[in-house]
């Protein structure tokens, strides 16, 4: 059993806290953690493992043979004082041949490829795969550290080495585009947008693990990653528009949420006269939502799907969840009330009414707003 265990690691842990509580991100060095040096320092080994295994929730043996065998594996590191404060996990993907990128749009499976496969065979982009990706298997920070920056740190050094932009040599290992997969939360979700990747795709069915939905989201280095972000950044607005409503109508509003604020592709609103009168009615007069829900949702889209990183929002949380829940996902009013604090469902919906106020400043037409001046006056 001790043989065992020393053998397979599975008693890694990460440096002790004492080690890296002075460690500093900025004086933190970068490195490669190439398998030949892996195994020739059994401290640098099961610090870098140990840290996989504490921040991931099913971490298994094999996950230690990927990491020293795997041909399209990569893992780099920040050391401070000899210690590993943080690691990431780096899967090469795409690059493939028109011949297999054929063979995967028609339901063959190509391992190693996690998100060519799924822009491929399930959101039916043939050419998904010919880009180079790499993406982020896991990214782990020790926990004495955490929110000190060494994420963001190691996530820049990550995209300096390997982004196309800089070096686009793909014989040098310069990709086209970097990638994450994960169960999707508020939190992360803020964390993967600041490090400049959109939403693509949020899964339809809660990951058996983790208990989330999986958000996929990209970030482009070249022109031809920008073409595969800008295409799937517009489908997953165009799903969303529907699928919160249908299959996405029990996510967490919050999830909701962030997903679309890192979202690229701005909402086109192309809204009748007949839908402005409905929305000036119903945020300044005595219209109701239920005149043209189509005009609300495309509003409510075009409000939530991010600007820039920093940019004043236009609602405050509240009134975002008030979207999505009763706009988006269409739940009843009645749910919506209770579950966001309203003291009736009149009061949730007066509240839906002055939600689109800022929303009419902002995208109202010149009709829109002559609308609007019957009730205001201004």
């Amino acid at each position: 059993e001790a043989w065992a265990s020393r053998a397979l690691l599975l008693d890694a842990r990460p440096a002790v806290d004492a080690a890296v509580s002075g460690a500093s991100v900025g004086d933190a060095t970068y490195r490669a953690l190439d398998p030949a040096d892996l195994l020739a320092d059994e401290t640098l080994l099961g610090e870098a493992f140990g840290l996989l295994v504490a921040a991931h929730y099913r971490t298994e043996p094999n996950d230690l043979a990927r990491l020293l065998d795997a041909p399209n594996l990569v893992a780099r590191a920040l050391v401070a004082d000899g210690r590993v404060v943080a690691v990431a996990l780096l899967a090469r993907e795409g690059g493939l041949g028109a011949e297999t990128r054929r063979e995967m749009y028609e339901g063959e499976r190509v391992r190693g490829n996690m998100v060519p496969d799924l822009l491929t065979s399930q959101l039916r982009n043939e050419a998904a795969a010919a880009p180079r990706g790499l993406r982020t298997v896991r990214i782990a920070t020790h926990h004495a550290l955490r929110d000190a920056g060494f994420g963001s740190r190691l996530l820049d050094e990550v995209h300096g080495e390997f982004g196309g932009d800089a070096r686009d040599d793909a014989a040098a290992g310069a990709v086209d585009y970097f990638s994450v997969g994960y169960g999707a939360t508020p939190r992360l979700l803020r964390f993967w947008r600041r490090a400049g990747y959109g939403t693509v795709h949020l899964s339809t069915t809660r990951n058996g693990a983790s208990g989330e939905h999986s958000a996929i989201m990209l970030r482009s280095e070249t022109a031809a990653g920008r073409d595969l972000l800008d295409r799937h950044a517009v489908a997953f607005r165009d799903r969303e528009r529907d699928g919160l409503s249908d299959a996405h109508r029990d996510v967490d509003p919050d999830v909701v949420r962030g997903a679309l604020s890192a979202c690229s592709a701005p909402v086109p609103l192309d809204l009748t006269e007949t839908e402005w009168r409905s929305v000036v009615g119903a945020s300044f007069g005595p219209g109701m939502y239920d005149t043209a829900p189509g005009a609300f949702r495309d509003l409510a889209l075009a409000a939530l799907i991010g600007g820039p990183e920093g940019d004043e929002a236009l609602l405050s949380d509240r009134e975002e969840r008030l979207l999505v829940e009763k706009v988006l996902q269409a739940r009843p009013a009645e749910a919506v009330a209770d579950d966001l604090g309203f003291v009736s469902t009149g009061a949730c919906l007066r509240a839906l009414g002055d939600a689109y106020v800022p929303l009419v400043e902002r995208y109202g037409t010149e009709f829109a707003l002559a609308e609007r001046e019957r009730f205001t006056g201004e």
